[in-house]
């Protein structure tokens, strides 16, 4: 909560790469590097009735849909909140905010709950998707990957991740199906980004409908 920047940055790494081998080592827990697996979607037993939302494709697409759509409506009502208002108040100016009264380090720790909790949300839906959770999902790079997307998209606006998002997987399917060093070429286009358009995709287009 106290660090800032590239500190920030890295302690968040070291601390992913600390679960990733717990998990890698724990194979009476976590399987492993053969990660868990051996089951599938189930209909809901309500009792009464079951809901056959899970094992059926069709029915499990439109549920994280919907979620997609609760998850995005609660964030964006968050941002429009006080609580929200003070973050962006923070990113802005932190010192400005502490002179304030605002209690810096308590709104930076919840916040940081709250992307858990999203997060959280994600990696279910993506473990029934595929019915197997796998432990690389905890490596650095996968950090990196959700560094990338918000960049490519825009890290200041709202719909700049998903943006971001949307391309990072077309360039990886496209790229991937082309050359197996697909990693150097999105890796170039990553840092190009970075030094021509700092605020993203979303920036871009923003420029041209106000110029």
């Amino acid at each position: 909560m106290r660090l800032r920047g590239v500190y920030f940055a890295m302690v968040t790494i070291a601390f992913g790469q600390v679960f990733f081998f717990i998990a890698f080592r724990w194979n009476s827990v976590t399987g492993g590097d053969d990660g868990l697996g051996g089951w599938r979607r189930q209909p809901i037993d309500l009792g009464f009735t079951q809901l056959d939302i899970l094992g059926n494709d069709k029915a499990f697409y439109y549920l994280v849909l919907a979620l997609f759509a609760v998850a995005v409506g609660v964030m964006a009502a968050l941002l429009r909140a006080p609580f929200g208002r003070t973050l962006l108040a923070i990113r802005e100016n932190e010192r400005r905010a502490r002179f304030l009264g605002i209690p810096i380090e308590f709104h930076i720790w919840l916040s940081f709950v709250i992307s858990c909790l999203f997060v959280s949300l994600a990696g279910t839906l993506y473990a029934l998707l595929s019915n197997f959770a796998d432990p690389r999902a905890l490596r650095w790079d996968m950090s990196g990957n959700f560094v990338i997307i918000a960049v490519l998209g825009g890290m200041r606006s709202f719909w700049g991740p998903l943006i971001g998002a949307a391309i990072f997987v077309v360039l990886q399917d496209y790229i991937s199906s082309q050359t197996e060093n697909w990693m150097s070429f999105i890796g170039l286009f990553f840092v190009l980004v970075v030094l021509f358009f700092p605020r993203g995709v979303l920036g871009i287009i923003r420029r041209k409908v106000t110029s």
